[in-house]
């Protein structure tokens, strides 16, 4: 049987003067990249396909499955701020796909609800990115979801230092 000339990625890495740290950094740092350019992939085939971004079938999926809703608890679900919500809800509303009623007694509250029209497309729109990636993660067990959701949001909160949001 000839020798195998396969090394491992951990030699790999120390061959190119990588430390453990840097080769996981730059593995996560890939993923990431990854995940992003998939997201970004399905947002303009939806765009082309539907006439909707990924985040605007996101919004629209929240409404079609709460409403009757406001924009603060769309971007409250969909962890936008209430601003890029009110962006988008103007987009689906030019689009009747949505639309939007003041409550009677508080006339300050704006409820959000879908059109026909807007129930239709998310029958019909494929799956956004998110309901792909819940899926696939139904195939992890219980606790790898919670030390990979764990490990997610101690990242998420080291890049999101007061810092680096002023910047």
């Amino acid at each position: 049987m000839p020798e195998s000339h396969e090394h491992s990625e951990h030699d790999r890495e120390h061959e190119h003067g990588e430390g453990p740290e840097d080769a996981y950094s730059r593995r996560i740092l890939d993923s990431v990249r990854r995940i992003l350019r998939a997201g970004e992939v399905n947002s303009r085939w939806l765009a082309a396909e539907h006439s909707v971004t990924a985040p605007q079938l996101m919004v629209l999926v929240t409404v079609v499955d709460r409403a009757p809703v406001t924009a603060t608890e769309i971007g409250r679900s969909v962890h936008l701020s209430t601003s890029t919500v009110v962006g988008i809800l103007d987009r689906l509303q030019e689009k009747d796909l949505v639309t939007r009623r003041r409550d009677r007694e508080d006339r300050r509250l704006v409820f959000i609800e879908p059109t026909d029209q807007g129930r239709q497309l998310t029958s019909e729109a494929p799956y956004p990115l998110q309901r792909v990636m819940e899926e696939a993660l139904e195939g992890f067990s219980e606790p790898d979801r919670a030390r990979l959701a764990a490990s997610l949001e101690e990242l998420v909160a080291a890049i999101d230092t007061p810092h680096r949001k002023a910047g």
